[in-house]
């Protein structure tokens, strides 16, 4: 019997597939997925996402739902669309709906109201819930507690949360989306995949994890004494040299060489992604803050991953040395000297400002 897949939480009907999507769901069937289950964002989206779920029936299914990030001070006229849509017709799931507290509290408020009334829906309409819980997990976990009197069902998607946390929302009945935050150095979640019997943890990876959460802590007293653009240059010099490592590292005298490219992925966040994220946001000011978050987020998690991973791809198919194996140093000698020349450039056209200095109290939340 062929083992059938199901992709439960995918927004093919974004404009990035627009040039592609044929192509894409192809080669997701070539690999034996054959159903794509879409999670609604906000009004902007509903008519892609139904329109692609009308393209390819019986292969793409539309849920309802407000994305937690989409939670304004619009968010009653957004959730009546939703209810509206949800009363018209039968949807897969509700979602993707919960609390998302990574880059904003300001809606906090409106997070858990719109949180709550969506689960009251997926109750009445006997359907499963969709929970986006980015550094939210344990008050979505109390949120789904206080709702679960046996009817409520449904996943936490892109689940990065602990081994205690796993068997919480397993106990409450509900299941663990694991998608790609498993394949970062320092997701920790093949700590919790191994606890729960999944084959095949990547355990050392773990000490990626702890080594961030220990340079994180130097970075105030960083910041304020050799300031932005030394942290910066820190940040990217311990890329470069973790790219090394694995380049020469391996199972046998050189191990030591993984180890070390593992534990400078503290050095590599901490120093380039949070600090960055840091000055960016006292450069842009109150005023224009949110934005400025929102094309961090974008440049970063957008388009750098989507450049990131189709160059990745290329490169391994380059240095393809046999059937399953690859020549790994060059491979990891590419994103060293992509490393190298953005040290450089940084190096001279960087103009820290002087007046661009200091942590305040408003980044305390941020660094716990």
């Amino acid at each position: 019997m062929t083992l059938q897949l199901i992709d439960t939480h995918c927004h093919l009907y974004l404009p990035e597939f627009d040039d592609d999507l044929s192509s894409a769901i192809e080669r997701a069937e070539n690999e034996g997925v054959n159903k794509f289950y879409l999670p609604a964002i906000d009004s902007t989206v509903i008519d892609r996402l139904l329109e692609t779920e009308k393209r390819y029936p019986g292969k793409c299914f539309a849920m309802m739902g407000l994305h937690p990030c989409s939670v304004k001070e619009n968010y009653k006229e957004e959730l009546k669309l939703v209810e509206g849509w949800l009363g018209r017709r039968i949807f897969s799931a509700v979602g993707e709906i919960g609390l998302d507290f990574y880059w904003d509290k300001t809606f906090t408020e409106q997070q858990y109201a719109a949180f709550q009334e969506q689960i009251d829906w997926a109750l009445h309409f006997d359907i499963p819930v969709i929970i986006h819980s980015r550094n939210s997990i344990d008050e979505c976990i109390h949120v789904v507690r206080e709702n679960q009197r046996g009817k409520l069902k449904g996943i936490f998607h892109c689940f990065s949360g602990g081994l205690q946390q796993a068997k919480q929302i397993i106990d409450l009945g509900f299941y663990l989306g694991i998608g790609g935050v498993i394949t970062f150095k320092n997701s920790g979640l093949d700590v919790v995949m191994n606890e729960i019997k999944l084959d095949k943890p990547a355990s050392k990876m773990i000490l990626g994890q702890f080594s961030e959460a220990i340079f994180i802590l130097a970075i105030p007293f960083l910041f304020n004494r050799i300031g932005v653009k030394k942290m910066l240059l820190m940040g990217m010099v311990a890329w470069m040299l973790r790219y090394v490592a694995f380049a020469y590292g391996d199972t046998g005298a050189n191990t030591w060489l993984l180890y070390a490219g593992i534990i400078l992925h503290g050095v590599c966040y901490d120093f380039f992604f949070v600090t960055g994220y840091m000055y960016t946001e006292k450069k842009a000011g109150e005023k224009i803050k949110n934005a400025a978050q929102g094309l961090f987020t974008f440049a970063t998690y957008g388009v750098g991953m989507f450049i990131g991973t189709w160059f990745s791809g290329y490169i391994v198919d380059i240095y393809k040395i046999g059937k399953d194996t690859h020549d790994w140093t060059k491979i990891w000698y590419v994103p060293a000297y992509i490393a190298l020349g953005v040290l450089l450039y940084f190096i001279l056209f960087f103009r820290e400002k002087k007046q661009v200095k200091g942590i305040g109290p408003e980044y305390e939340n941020f660094l716990k």
